[in-house]
C-alpha cells in the first residue's frame, strides 16, 4: 500500500509542501479510531508537521469523489485533487499530488571492444 500511496501522492499533500515521501507517513482520512479503514482511498501521505496540523481541533480531511482516486494519465489533464482539506476557519484546501514520472528504459551497455554509440 505505501508503494501505491508513493507513486499516486508523490510525497506531502499539503498544498505548498514539497516533503518527499520518505519523510511522509500514512494518514487514515476517517481516523481509524472512527472505523476508517486501511485501504488506499483512505489514506494519504503527510509529513510529519503537516500531519499533525490536520489532527488539530476544527481540522478535518475528506474524499472529494469515492471515485476519483484512480491514477490519471499525464496526458490526461484532470483534478488530481482527491482530498479535501477544512481547516479550523473553514477554508477549504485541495490536496496536491505529484505522481512520480516513469522511470526511462535501461541503457543496453556498448559491446566490450566497441566505443559507446553516440547520444
Amino acid at each position: 500500500m505505501r508503494r501505491a500511496l508513493v507513486v499516486r501522492d508523490g510525497g506531502c499533500v499539503f498544498p505548498g509542501c514539497d516533503a518527499p515521501p520518505g519523510w511522509c507517513d500514512a494518514h487514515h482520512v476517517i481516523e481509524y479510531a472512527n472505523d476508517g479503514q486501511t485501504v488506499i482511498v483512505n489514506l494519504v501521505l503527510l509529513c510529519r508537521h503537516h500531519h499533525g496540523i490536520v489532527h488539530r481541533t476544527g481540522w478535518t480531511m475528506s474524499l472529494n469523489h469515492p471515485n476519483s482516486c484512480h491514477m490519471e494519465s499525464p496526458d490526461q489533464p484532470g483534478d488530481h485533487s482527491h482530498f479535501t482539506i477544512t481547516t479550523a476557519t473553514g477554508a477549504e484546501l485541495p490536496t496536491q499530488h505529484r505522481p512520480r514520472p516513469p522511470k526511462p528504459p535501461p541503457q543496453q551497455p556498448a559491446p566490450p571492444g566497441r566505443p559507446p554509440a553516440p547520444a
